[in-house]
């Protein structure tokens, strides 16, 4: 709990993640929670292969794997996810393009 939110004292609070706007294989994601907690969602289109990527590089830190094991997660567990995550997209009231990627063109 080292950092706190007061809706009186901050005016804007960002959030990312994969899986905020994401919905579940039996939509029980409850879009009416999401509205509420949130005042506006952007989803940001990337390359996902150059996602998988960068995530493999920043994960290698993670301990108790082997960098093998991060790699096959990435690729399997990850990349699923991700695939997933793009099916929801249209949940945001903004979809923009990576700069990064345009940038790596």
């Amino acid at each position: 709990n080292q950092h706190t939110f007061i809706r009186d004292t901050h005016s804007i609070v960002l959030c990312e993640g994969l899986y905020l706007l994401h919905e579940d294989q039996d939509n029980n994601w409850n879009r009416k929670l999401f509205k509420e907690q949130f005042d506006f969602s952007i989803y940001i289109n990337a390359n996902l292969d150059d996602c998988i990527n960068k995530l493999k590089i920043r994960n290698k830190c993670i301990p108790g794997y082997t960098e093998e094991e991060i790699d096959i997660r990435c690729d399997i567990v990850d990349r699923e996810n991700a695939l997933s995550v793009i099916k929801c997209k249209d949940s945001a009231e903004y979809v923009v393009d990576s700069v990064v990627s345009r940038l790596d063109d």
